[in-house]
């Protein structure tokens, strides 16, 4: 009698086992996406810091060749660099701030695009010729959004 109810048990699993397996990958689902989307975020945010410093850096070797910010080398006409630029990944877009720059400074702002606009702690980040790093529209704060830049 009891290898006849062992037989039976091992047929197949029931209903509610199904359920209660279906809500437990519901529960991990519901923890892991948004903790995945979180970090995307935060790995997008960082190769804009990492551009924004690549941009300072070469207008910095511009400003030491012509003693101006806006030209590749004195007297000439070539610019600096060249932008808005979109990053690889398309995930932000590096222009200068209205009026900038100018022959003693810059100002960089990475602006998010496409699925990294959802950024509303950081949003834009800046960057200026002093190395003063800041937000543009996030609720967070700068020195949290530009955390591992690499000072």
């Amino acid at each position: 009698m009891a290898w006849k109810a062992c037989r039976r048990r091992a047929q197949g699993v029931t209903l509610i086992e199904t359920l209660v397996a279906l809500v437990v990958l519901g529960v991990l689902v519901a923890i892991a996406v948004p903790a995945h989307r979180e970090y995307v975020v935060r790995v997008n945010r960082s190769d804009a810091r990492r551009d924004l410093l690549a941009l300072a850096e070469q207008l910095h070797r511009c400003f030491d060749r012509a003693g101006d910010y806006r030209m590749d080398s004195a007297g000439s006409p070539k610019p600096c660099v060249k932008l808005p630029a979109t990053n690889a990944e398309g995930t932000y877009t590096v222009t200068f701030a209205p009026g900038q720059p100018t022959a003693s400074g810059f100002r960089l702002i990475a602006q998010p695009r496409a699925a990294q606009a959802a950024d509303s702690r950081c949003a834009s980040l800046t960057l200026d010729e002093r190395g003063a790093r800041g937000i543009n529209g996030g609720s967070g704060e700068p020195g949290d959004c530009w955390q591992g830049a690499g000072d």
